[in-house]
């Protein structure tokens, strides 16, 4: 795997900026775009300063993923994750490492309670809830894979996924 050097927000910030304009971009357009780009870059570094482990590295794409307190190893551990970009797809394959609480709350096929928040650059937010795909059984070992979907370009507008354990 190639050494790939890690840059700082100020670093990005002064590449962005140095790049040249896009043709037929105005600079006012070109000032927002960077300013939603500055917002992004001080959502992750808040995440990350304040990060007790719930902060999941981003995702080729730009995408930070925040666990919520459960899927961070108690009842549930995230054994995967994915966003699919073209199909407005993210699934999950939560790992069951104690016993689950409240098992009746999960049924195939129907809305399982775990809820996405999908944040964008400017700021804006949809709430989402998984679906159960498969899993049937919740002892510690075994997993559940769930999905939520949405529209593509909902999923390319996300910048940040939170995900929890709704209660």
């Amino acid at each position: 795997m190639a050494y790939a050097p890690r840059l700082s927000a100020p670093a990005l910030l002064g590449a962005a900026v140095a790049l040249p304009a896009v043709a037929g971009q105005t600079p006012a357009e070109r000032i927002e775009l960077l300013e939603a780009k500055v917002r992004v870059l001080t959502e992750r570094v808040t995440a990350l300063e304040a990060d007790r482990g719930d902060t999941a590295a981003s995702e080729p794409g730009g995408i930070a993923w925040v666990l919520g307190d459960d899927l961070r190893g108690r009842p549930f551990r995230i054994a995967h994750k994915a966003l699919d970009l073209d199909d407005g797809r993210v699934e999950l394959l939560l790992q069951i490492t104690e016993p689950v609480q409240a098992t009746e709350r999960w049924m195939l096929g129907g809305p399982a309670p775990i809820r996405l928040i999908l944040r964008a650059a400017d700021g804006s937010e949809r709430h989402l809830y998984m679906t159960l795909l498969r899993g049937a059984s919740f002892e510690p070992g075994r997993h559940l894979h769930l999905l939520a979907e949405m529209d593509p370009a909902l999923a390319a507008a996300t910048s940040q996924i939170v995900v929890e354990h709704a209660d």
